[in-house]
């Protein structure tokens, strides 16, 4: 599994594939076509690319390992072990993609928790 890290460089939950975990291994989310959609309601957190989650305003709200682009990078914790997945739930209808923003160099305002939760 990928590490996903925050602005200060801790890991805030983990990327299989598609699916976006917890640092329980619940799911939270998955990845369709860049977009990064909710598994409860399938609405549009934001984005997913070059290795950068990117809220609806395209500030960066966190990173995997090979990130380009956006904000400077703090220096990376330890990851902690990887846990148990749990089953994922069914896809829920997904939203329609709203228009990309333009990428930003920022950090987002908003925290990983936050965001990814709703």
């Amino acid at each position: 599994m990928d590490a996903i890290y925050d602005c200060e460089g801790e890991v805030v939950g983990w990327r299989e594939g598609v699916n976006i975990y917890d640092l329980d291994g619940q799911p939270l989310a998955f990845i369709d076509e860049e977009a990064v959609h909710s598994f409860d309601d399938g609405h549009v957190l934001g984005w997913l690319v070059a290795h950068n989650y990117r809220d609806l305003d395209g500030d960066v709200i966190a990173f995997e390992e090979g990130a380009e682009g956006g904000p400077l990078k703090p220096l990376r914790q330890l990851r902690p072990l990887e846990p148990l997945r749990e089953l994922l739930p069914l896809r829920p209808l997904m939203d329609l993609k709203p228009l990309r923003p333009l990428w930003s160099f920022e950090w987002s305002q908003h925290d990983w928790t936050t965001w990814i939760i709703g």
